[in-house]
């Protein structure tokens, strides 16, 4: 969830025995916070949202790991490569062992509204896969989005049957 100031993790999918690796994390995270750069989802935030970027320039860099990115120009690059592909990818760079992908999520009219992702054990992850099929998640949400606006009902309300499906 995004609000003006603060970007929550609103729901978590993972194995029963990394619940505690993943919210040992501390969410949610303050947009002020630098911890934010060092994110997937705070990197699509990021480069949809230009002020937000702007006022952390003025904060020091911390090094969560070895792998954090700590100076600006690198952070921009990232940046612009969230712009062209649509996804951002952090390699243990908020917690080691651990990398995430993400992709934003849209109104009918285009705005960022959130952020889906994956986090996992860097040594079992493929980013490359799991972005194609975010993006997947991210243009379906987006639809179904879209659906609701337009007949004006509720968002995201879940059907009684799955499409194609007749009892």
């Amino acid at each position: 969830m995004l609000t003006p100031t603060v970007f929550t993790l609103v729901d978590i999918a993972f194995g029963a025995n990394r619940a505690d690796d993943v919210r040992r994390h501390g969410w949610p995270v303050h947009l002020d916070s630098p911890a934010v750069l060092a994110t997937a989802a705070g990197r699509i935030l990021l480069a949809d949202r230009l002020d937000v970027a702007e006022r952390l320039r003025s904060r020091p860099l911390p090094r969560f790991t070895r792998q954090t990115l700590t100076s600006w120009r690198g952070i921009e690059r990232e940046l612009q490569a969230v712009r062209d592909t649509g996804t951002a990818i952090e390699h243990e760079e908020l917690r080691a062992g651990f990398s995430c992908v993400a992709t934003g999520l849209r109104d009918p009219g285009g705005t960022l509204i959130g952020t889906i992702g994956v986090c996992g054990r860097t040594n079992s992850f493929a980013p490359g896969r799991l972005a194609g099929l975010l993006h997947a998640a991210a243009k379906d949400i987006t639809r179904m989005l879209t659906t609701h606006h337009d007949a004006r009902q509720p968002r995201l309300q879940p059907q009684a049957h799955p499409p194609g499906v007749s009892h």
